[in-house]
């Protein structure tokens, strides 16, 4: 179900339902919002000892499209044309693009046409359209070059005995941006004082090695990479990755 309303949203209708599908942005949208109506059956039996039981055995999602009448809309003429009309004529397709991560939710629904006119005399008529959806939906997954980029690091944190030659590697699940390779990004410090370092990158950009100039001294080190570190395409780590060792 989508997370939460106040994202950028593409609300799009089939205007088509009984032939091939038209998918067609609808305008003029001031809110959305949307509820989960949950069919819960409960009971008691003897056997339980007074206890009773509660089963969630079925659920419709209701979407409320608000906002301002647009005649010549394609979206919106459609949905009003079927005032005074039911069944198959009220069923369609609604598709919700959620513009920050890309998602979609794909939901066939029955709609409630809950305003059909009205409003001020000097300001444009009021616009309003329940969805309900009418079997199961579908989600999609967040493309892959939209997901945040994780990281895992060797030494691991809490390791010992490190050896004092030894690296910080830190190991992407994707390529990163060649440009966030900086000493502002990667560094290390002991008693937190900073350690020089010096960077290396992957030939696939995937794999930042930071090497100690001259060897550690024994003691506890602790090795950064921030969250500014982005992924070739922009999408920066969910959160700064610290790993702390003992040489």
């Amino acid at each position: 179900m989508p997370r939460q309303a106040n994202l950028k949203w593409k609300i799009e209708i089939d205007t088509t339902p009984l032939s091939t599908a038209t998918l067609v942005e609808v305008k003029g949208i001031e809110s959305i919002s949307w509820d989960m109506a949950e069919e819960v059956q409960e009971g008691y039996f003897i056997s339980d000892a007074g206890y009773g039981y509660s089963e969630v055995t079925a659920g419709r999602l209701n979407i409320t499209l608000s906002g301002k009448r647009i005649n010549g809309d394609t979206a919106q003429d459609f949905i009003m044309g079927k005032v005074g009309k039911w069944g198959a004529e009220r069923k369609t397709t609604l598709k919700l693009t959620e513009l920050v991560s890309l998602e979609t939710y794909t939901i066939p629904c029955a709609f409630e046409i809950s305003s059909p006119a009205g409003g001020d005399a000097e300001g444009l008529s009021e616009f309003e359209v329940t969805l309900h959806s009418d079997g199961a939906w579908a989600v999609s997954a967040i493309p892959a070059d939209l997901v945040a980029p994780t990281v895992a690091t060797v030494p691991l944190d809490a390791a010992t005995g490190v050896a004092v030659s030894a690296g910080v590697v830190f190991t992407f699940s994707k390529a990163i941006n060649p440009a966030d390779m900086t000493d502002g990004n990667f560094f290390l410090l002991k008693a937190n004082v900073p350690v020089a370092c010096t960077l290396t990158l992957s030939v696939n950009n995937t794999v930042v090695t930071m090497k100690p100039n001259t060897n550690m001294t024994a003691g506890v080190h602790v090795a950064y990479c921030t969250k500014d570190v982005r992924s070739a395409s922009g999408v920066p780590l969910a959160a700064i990755k610290v790993t702390s060792f003992t040489v």
